[in-house]
């Protein structure tokens, strides 16, 4: 009996931690990874060069992934360029998944905004990278949104005044997991109208 005990509550210890590590996906951009494949739109960036998925220019250190996100913050841009993805798992700030990180590599010290846009009132945080020419993990607090709705994120990942292109590199984007339930599917059909046809007024709506 002692033994079943135990079982079970190892059996509840790693189902417990699982979840906890389950409240968080990481955006990686390797191939057959997350973030690559999602459709990313770039915004007030002068002429809007495409976000790229290049290998790794600064391999080593705390980041030793094979393909980051190649950003290049234009000087005809707004201080504001940014780029956003809708293909994240629409999710809700819960007490266990408030924190969001992202590792960046740049030539200069300036502003990064992580921006999440849904249902709920859009929310930003705004941290500062504090070092240069290695890659730094910048970790931001939600709590502020706790029981929001949100289905896109944004980044602006050089928010500042620039007299010069800058190149941004970015990688293991951790973002909560999506937590919404869907709707559940009709299981039985609509019932037959009983109203005269002429009587009802139709409304089509998308």
């Amino acid at each position: 009996m002692r033994k079943l005990k135990i079982l079970l509550l190892a059996a509840f210890a790693l189902a417990l931690t699982a979840g906890l590590f389950a409240q968080y996906t990481t955006v990686d951009f390797e191939s057959g990874g997350t973030g690559a494949n999602w459709t990313w739109v770039v915004g007030e960036n002068g002429t809007n060069p495409d976000l790229l998925f290049i290998d790794n220019p600064y391999w080593g250190g705390i980041n030793t992934s094979f393909t980051v996100a190649h950003f290049t913050a234009l000087d005809a841009g707004q201080d504001w360029a940014l780029c956003y993805s809708d293909d994240i798992e629409p999710f809700i700030f819960d007490s266990t998944n408030t924190t969001v990180k992202i590792m960046v590599y740049k030539s200069v010290l300036s502003n990064v905004a992580i921006k999440f846009e849904g249902t709920g009132p859009a929310v930003e945080k705004v941290i500062a990278n504090t070092v240069v020419n290695q890659w730094q993990e910048l970790t931001f607090d939600f709590t502020s949104a706790l029981g929001n709705t949100y289905n896109r994120f944004v980044l602006i990942p050089d928010f500042a005044s620039r007299n010069q292109d800058n190149q941004i590199y970015f990688d293991n984007i951790v973002l909560p997991e999506g937590n919404v339930t869907p709707p559940a599917e009709p299981t039985v059909a609509a019932p037959a109208p009983t109203e005269n046809p002429v009587d009802v007024i139709s409304i089509y709506s998308d």
